[in-house]
């Protein structure tokens, strides 16, 4: 009887160990899941997926959050969308239209092409000579002309030789000079005769401007006493090297500007810088 007695007493006690070792064996458990749970809450989904696949890829991804290709510490637009195109700032590329190549028209203005310029009148009287060498650029409709754009007899271009700096006529020049104004038509009563002195470039310019008026102004002294020109009005003009023909830089152009030009117009076309 106390031997079964004994027994069963052992038996509760042991059921009543076993059950409070199972008590706290369970919730020593649920503690440490409980603390996996919260541990793994406090890390976005993202990167605990790059932790444990590769902890490398973690690195990559803090050295370049917007996956563009340009380090975070060099980055200006640190949020580019994915994929997107970006300059080495790490900034979206701005396309620029690319500039329609120009091209430079007669008036002086700019056109994408020639067919797109404006219509430029090259020559005003429509007497066949463009304005860059039309001496008479207000020629009547229907008058004949000559190669510089005037009336036949109504302009002569001279290039008789000077000595350099000199503005005096030389005697091997008198011949040409007098052929050159025999050309020359009649003038009417309201026409003067304009003498216009021009020179190369070599000088200076006001030495120049000096030297052709000099020489307009001998040739005019000149032409005064030839019989067919005593009465009539002589105007002279300087032009200097302002207004060359032909290329300066060879003898011969530099020869062509030497010149004297005879000119008929009317008294009201005169220059107001003529004497």
């Amino acid at each position: 009887m106390k031997t079964l007695h004994s027994n069963r007493i052992w038996h509760k006690t042991g059921f009543i160990t076993l059950s409070l070792l199972f008590t706290a064996t369970s919730a020593h458990a649920q503690s440490n899941d409980s603390d996996a749970a919260s541990s793994t809450a406090e890390k976005p989904y993202a990167i605990i997926q790059l932790y444990e696949d590769d902890v490398s890829k973690l690195e990559d991804y803090y050295q370049d959050l917007d996956q563009d290709g340009v380090a975070d510490e060099l980055d200006h637009c640190p949020n580019s969308r994915l994929n997107e195109a970006v300059d080495k700032n790490g900034c979206a590329l701005i396309e620029v239209a690319p500039q329609p190549v120009m091209v430079q028209c007669e008036d002086g203005s700019q056109a994408a092409s020639l067919a797109e310029c404006p219509v430029v009148d090259n020559d005003t009287d429509r007497d066949g000579v463009l304005n860059a060498v039309d001496k008479c650029p207000n020629t009547p409709a229907g008058v004949e002309v000559d190669q510089y754009g005037c009336e036949k007899g109504r302009f002569v271009l001279s290039n008789i030789v000077f000595d350099t700096n000199s503005a005096k006529i030389r005697n091997d020049q008198i011949a040409t000079l007098k052929n050159n104004a025999a050309a020359l038509n009649a003038l009417e009563q309201d026409e003067v005769l304009l003498v216009t002195g021009h020179t190369d470039s070599v000088g200076s310019d006001a030495h120049n401007m000096a030297l052709s008026w000099a020489r307009a102004e001998s040739t005019k002294q000149f032409l005064q006493q030839l019989p067919a020109l005593k009465e009539v009005t002589i105007r002279v003009l300087g032009r200097g090297e302002t207004a060359p023909i032909a290329d300066n830089a060879t003898a011969e152009g530099r020869q062509a500007n030497r010149r004297i030009e005879l000119q008929i117009i009317p008294a009201t076309q005169v220059p107001s810088e003529a004497r």
